[in-house]
């Protein structure tokens, strides 16, 4: 009796234990760090607090401090590695390849920005990478075979783990490559490669690695239902605190510039996939920054100082980039009035905020400064628009608050919009903006082509419709800097787009 109680005792604790979860692995994970390699110092207005954070060093000391306590770890990034820096400039993205496999990478998708040295350099990262790029949806042109592997599969910890690469799909978006390469759409290539190989069937964990953005993650996820178990973004910057579930799908991202790294603790029950639990960690001050990678970067910036070490000029106070995707800012405002001064005949000018990467502070500013904060090469276009178009686009931008569309518009024009982002009143020059009326407005040639989804029903760029259309080949970046040289640069900080 004594024996056979026992073996009850034993059994019972065997299955209180198989029901319990247990963490399987972990995945740390970020996206758009845009070779942000040194550290963020912001300085608050009233110069009273300093606000340190993110830099190469810091996500070295503390990844490796993650894996010294944590066993069976995934470290993985979600594309656009590169461009947005003087480092990525100089380097071509070789100095985030150097730093990435020092840090230790498992795995990359593509990103858009990757391709903005031409495919050729791209080759070049690819191939010095440790770790392996991948991305379903990206073909060389009249063929089926994809320019990087669509998947890895491992086994960690005994569990079988299928990784997905996946980039969005928006043409406009790539600089370089669509001579050769062809990107398909999110969902049909992802429902064909899951057609052509099961890999839900065939793994305990089917993740996806996607620099598509929120929109297109959400939309992943309802299309193609209860398949992924996690759906690590980017392209969006979107800092999701929370992660989103939609069906059995958990979507997380960690915002921009490695300022956050996020931490999913993957669980098991009775050797199933139960549940992830997430949460993003700031590296701050609070992290100390690897001197080994200090090193590493202050090598690198003697090549770069040689480039762009260059003083433009001083400014008094800060002009930051804080919340630039959600409101009108002092920075914002900056360089949409440098783009409406630079012709007479602009009635407005609208600048896409995903085109200011960063901050200018008060003291002396370098030319490094002004490409680190605005690295593209935007150039004016000027089109004649009636108002209602001109309204529909604003309306469009309100959309878009919190994403790389919203814009900044410039000191001649203010806008007055209710809670769902519907224009209540707009005027330029004290006047309010009439549909039939004809404008002027000046944006990047980048969203006159339709970039940021400025389109219509149709796919036609909204920015198109115009009369008496401008190519100026006038570029935003010498303007900034001739305005800066010249010490006209007026700092207006006042709300020009004002939500009720």
């Amino acid at each position: 009796m004594k024996n056979i109680l026992l073996l009850l005792l034993f059994f019972i604790i065997s299955c209180t234990n198989n029901n319990r979860e247990e963490i399987k692995f972990r995945i740390l994970h970020m996206n758009d760090t845009h070779s942000k390699n040194k550290e963020f110092i912001k300085v608050s207005k009233d110069k009273t607090y300093t606000n340190i954070y993110g830099g190469a060093s810091r996500r070295k000391t503390f990844i490796d401090e993650y894996r010294s306590t944590n066993d069976n770890v995934i470290l993985m990034h979600a594309g656009d590695t590169i461009a947005g820096s003087v480092f990525s400039i100089v380097y071509l993205g070789l100095d985030e390849v150097q730093i990435m496999n020092d840090i230790g990478f498992d795995v990359a998708t593509l990103g858009n920005h990757e391709f903005d040295f031409g495919v050729s350099q791209l080759d070049k990262v690819i191939e010095s990478r440790h770790f392996p790029t991948i991305a379903c949806n990206v073909y060389f042109i009249g063929t089926t075979n994809r320019y990087v592997k669509s998947y890895i599969t491992t086994n960690i910890n005994g569990a079988n783990i299928a990784i997905v690469g996946v980039l969005q799909s928006e043409k406009r978006n790539i600089i370089d490559g669509l001579d050769i390469l062809e990107i398909e759409d999110e969902v049909d290539s992802l429902k064909k490669l899951l057609k052509e190989v099961p890999l839900k069937s065939t793994n305990d964990v089917l993740i996806l690695l996607s620099h598509s953005g929120i929109d297109v993650d959400k939309k992943i996820a309802t299309d193609i239902p209860n398949t992924f178990n996690i759906i690590v973004g980017g392209h969006s910057h979107t800092l999701l605190k929370d992660p989103i579930f939609i069906k059995n799908t958990m979507i997380v991202q960690a915002g921009e510039y490695g300022e956050y790294i996020g931490a999913i603790d993957v669980k098991f029950k009775n050797n199933k996939y139960s549940s992830s639990d997430c949460q993003l960690v700031r590296l701050d001050e609070n992290i100390k920054e690897d001197k080994t990678m200090l090193a590493t970067i202050s090598n690198m910036q003697i090549e770069v100082d040689k480039r762009f070490n260059i003083a433009i000029a001083n400014l008094s106070e800060n002009l930051l980039d804080d919340n630039i995707r959600s409101e009108s800012v002092a920075l914002g405002n900056f360089v949409a009035d440098v783009v409406e001064a630079s012709q007479d005949s602009i009635d407005i000018a609208l600048v896409n905020s995903g085109s200011l990467r960063g901050s200018l502070y008060s003291g002396n500013v370098t030319l490094g400064n002004i490409y680190e904060f605005f690295p593209f090469d935007n150039l004016i276009v000027l089109t004649t628009i009636d108002g209602k178009l001109l309204k529909q686009i604003l309306e469009l931008s309100a959309s878009s608050r919190g994403e790389g569309a919203f814009m900044q518009i410039s000191k001649n024009a203010t806008v007055y919009f209710d809670s769902n982002g519907n224009i209540v009143d707009c005027y330029i020059k004290g006047e309010k903006i009439e549909d039939n009326k004809k404008y002027t407005v000046a944006v990047a040639d980048y969203i006159f082509g339709g970039g940021e989804n400025y389109i219509d029903e149709n796919g036609k760029p909204l920015f198109q419709y115009g009369e008496n259309v401008i190519h100026t080949g006038v570029d935003m970046r010498d303007l900034i800097i001739k305005s800066l040289k010249e010490g006209s640069i007026e700092i207006d900080s006042k709300e020009r787009i004002i939500f009720n």
